[in-house]
């Protein structure tokens, strides 16, 4: 069990770091220039997906179809959809209030930039790096989360201007990196929670055109904030709001207890 757990954690290292540069090993082709930004971005993205996707069939001998559960695609979007609709409202209301749609708002742009481009960051930050490192090799919330989120964060820095533009972007895309990956893991390992989050939020963000960068004024960083809060506050009660889900339709069984260890949860993981 050792061994197989190592031997996983080097391959998802490989495979993310290889899904991460992805992009920059592309532009070295010149396919940005010859597709455009939202064509390479949407290419770039769909190559990161089946890069991960071919990392679980290789280290777990499984099918497309059990790879997409692993990364949390399998889940139920209902109640993501809910959720994430209700989460993002203070954005909605916010923007829709203070700004004006974008008269330079374009589809491929909206495609590609607030839906594929997120799912594809969910799918390789949260769904496969994330949840390897979590639930396969038994490590730590933080430990798991943190270098991950590093380099999400650095990964949005082509958007600064300046060192602060820079330091505040990276920060505010780091810890975004840091919440997503919590909901995902307090949803039972539902990706498209952390997706629905992201989507929406891209996507107003675009609609109403409120920045050129993931940094923003006091207006959008105040109902980003809210956001949070009532995300934090909807996950922290979804027993509650919504019926639990039953074994065969959960990603990751909840502990029955709180000292249980990463083992035991491993053992009663849906996909293992």
């Amino acid at each position: 069990m050792k061994n197989k757990r190592i031997f996983g954690a080097i391959v998802a290292g490989f495979v993310f770091l290889f899904a991460y540069q992805l992009q920059g090993i592309l532009k070295i082709f010149g396919l940005r220039d010859f597709f455009g930004s939202a064509g390479f971005s949407v290419i770039t993205n769909l190559l990161q997906i089946l890069v991960c996707m071919a990392g679980l069939i290789f280290v777990y001998r499984v099918g497309p179809g059990k790879a997409l559960k692993e990364l949390g695609l399998r889940a139920p979007l209902g109640r993501a959809a809910a959720f994430s609709s209700l989460a993002t409202l203070p954005i909605l209301i916010g923007f829709a209030f203070t700004s004006s749609i974008s008269p330079k708002l374009l589809l491929l742009n909206l495609a590609a930039f607030a839906i594929i481009s997120p799912f594809a960051e969910e799918v390789v930050f949260r769904g496969y790096i994330f949840r390897q490192l979590y639930r396969r090799t038994g490590v730590g919330f933080w430990s798991a989360v943190l270098l991950p989120s590093i380099l999400f964060g650095l990964g949005h820095m082509s958007q600064s201007k300046g060192v602060w533009d820079f330091v505040g972007i990276t920060a505010i895309t780091g810890l975004g990196s840091v919440f997503f990956a919590w909901t995902f893991m307090r949803w039972q390992d539902n990706l498209w929670v952390p997706f629905g989050l992201h989507f929406l939020m891209n996507f107003w963000w675009m609609v109403f055109a409120v920045d050129e960068t993931a940094l923003g004024g006091w207006l959008a960083n105040a109902v980003r904030i809210m956001t949070v809060v009532i995300a934090v506050a909807l996950t922290l009660n979804k027993d509650k709001i919504w019926k639990p889900l039953p074994a065969e339709e959960a990603n990751i069984l909840p502990p029955k207890k709180e000292t249980e260890n990463s083992d035991e949860i491993e053992k009663r993981s849906v996909f293992a």
